[in-house]
């Protein structure tokens, strides 16, 4: 049984308090993390200061071997009273024997750099300083934040408004990786109320009061009226988020043996389909992950849900990636970065190296034709040179491209359908043009204008498109077989 006569703050209430925390490291399994090392976020602030308190009784009486470094951060925002903290931080750091190690960093600045608010960046900037002390350090490897009950309301409450789920109800997780919060079921004003009491000195961040601020605007004017329909709102919120997070994480679990289960190289769109809707999203978000995309929204969770009736689809999700469904399979792939609607390039006599692709074309006699550094794959036609008309031009689709042959007008659009061609990759089939329009699309006829366009042994020209070694993009060809398709990686299929 811990002995409690030695105390900081001596009374009941105290003893009380370090039992609650107490309770909240034992529940959570915060001693292990403890006992490696800790690096304690220290702000100079009422519950920063209560957690250094708690943690020097902690290490006295039950890790005496426990390593501390306190680190300060100083966003610059306030001046002369930024630096006041830091200062304030130091001293108590000294008085506790902790190491104690500061960062200065122009929140401002950084805010405006990155188009992001004053709070975030701010946070941004603690995690980023704690994390590269802990990667610099072996005698430390938890972070410990002062965050309490009164902060989880508020971020409850904040992610409430913008229509979060169970994951922003869940609020602040007492553990996170390697971050723990000891102080997670402490309401801001017990903390404060026992440091007064006990006449222990912290500092007052003056930004606080403004209601400039989203989370001043809820802890000054939301929270207290909130607080007068049940004074023990703040705890009622404690219970609610941590429920939250059972739900969730039992969710997820679930989530994640559904996407192991079914997931192959993609996944199949009647089991998206079969899905509830609350897994579906997680299933999808972790479908994201595996790909190293960003995370859908619900709204776009919602777009694809509705789509899963059809077997291609494409829904942007964000940071360039797409939720794509072909052929009945469903993956995440980076958007193209090339304008290839846009993409034209003039065709001479010779070899022509395809600007920005992994692909030459070659346009003459076949005998004369030489690729330099030529996989061995191409696709080639013969064709005559009456029926073109002006200059051989290369492109990419666009929409309402068709043309003659085979007896018929032909819309390249219901060929590519016919073809079962994935809509990923119908927009990298090279096509050879003229003044007329389309004379060639690789792995469909030639165009056919009239009787006299039969291909002579006098008029002959070749086109073959091989595929080179040049570090650009992928093409393919308009073919069904997809073993004669050019595939990623420069490899040819043979």
């Amino acid at each position: 049984m811990v002995d409690f006569l030695d105390f900081p703050f001596g009374d009941k209430s105290g003893r009380e308090l370090f039992l609650s925390v107490l309770d909240t490291v034992e529940r959570y399994g915060m001693a292990e993390m403890l006992g490696g090392g800790v690096l304690l976020g220290l702000s100079g602030g009422a519950d920063s200061v209560l957690l250094a308190l708690f943690l020097a009784e902690y290490k006295t009486r039950l890790a005496p071997g426990m390593k501390m470094i306190a680190v300060h951060v100083n966003h610059m925002i306030r001046g002369e009273e930024a630096n006041r903290d830091e200062e304030f931080s130091r001293l108590l750091a000294e008085r506790f024997g902790y190491e104690f190690i500061s960062r200065s960093i122009d929140v401002p600045e950084l805010a405006s750099n990155l188009g992001i608010g004053i709070e975030e960046a701010a946070r941004n900037a603690r995690y980023s300083v704690f994390e590269e002390i802990i990667k610099s350090r072996n005698d430390v490897s938890c972070i410990a934040t002062a965050h309490n009950a009164t902060d989880n309301a508020e971020t409850v409450i904040f992610n409430l408004t913008r229509g979060s789920g169970t994951k922003g109800a869940s609020g602040i997780a007492p553990v996170r990786g390697n971050i723990c919060r000891p102080l997670i079921n402490i309401e801001k004003a017990r903390i404060k109320a026992l440091l007064d009491q006990n006449q222990i000195d912290y500092v007052e961040d003056s930004t606080n009061e403004s209601i400039d601020y989203s989370r001043n605007y809820i802890r000054h004017t939301i929270l207290p009226a909130l607080i007068k329909l049940n004074p023990r709102f703040v705890d009622a919120f404690s219970a609610f988020s941590e429920s939250s997070r059972q739900d969730d994480e039992l969710l997820l679990a679930c989530a994640k043996e559904e996407f192991d289960r079914v997931f192959d190289n993609g996944i199949r769109i009647e089991a998206l389909a079969g899905l509830h809707p609350a897994l579906l999203h997680r299933v999808l978000c972790l479908l994201s992950r595996h790909y190293g995309a960003p995370f859908p929204t619900r709204s776009q969770t919602e777009s694809i849900r509705e789509h899963l009736c059809a077997d291609n689809f494409k829904i942007s999700i964000s940071g360039g990636f797409s939720f794509v469904c072909e052929r009945g399979v469903c993956c995440v792939g980076m958007e193209d970065k090339l304008d290839l609607y846009s993409f034209e390039q003039p065709l001479k006599l010779g070899s022509n190296e395809l600007c920005g692709f992994n692909a030459l074309v070659y346009v003459g006699n076949r005998a004369d034709k030489t690729y330099p550094n030529v996989y061995n794959f191409s696709i080639q036609a013969d064709l005559s040179s009456a029926i073109i008309d002006g200059e051989l031009r290369v492109r990419f689709r666009k929409d309402g491209d068709a043309y003659y042959y085979g007896g018929m007008t032909r819309k390249l659009k219901k060929v590519f359908n016919d073809l079962d061609i994935p809509p990923s990759i119908r927009g990298r089939i090279p096509i050879i043009c003229d003044a007329k329009g389309i004379v060639w699309v690789p792995g469909l006829g030639v165009r056919q204008d009239t009787e006299a366009t039969r291909v002579s042994r006098e008029d002959a020209l070749y086109i073959g498109i091989s595929l080179c070694d040049m570090g650009g993009e992928e093409i393919y060809f308009a073919t069904r077989d997809p073993s004669l398709r050019i595939r990623k990686g420069l490899e040819a299929t043979k």
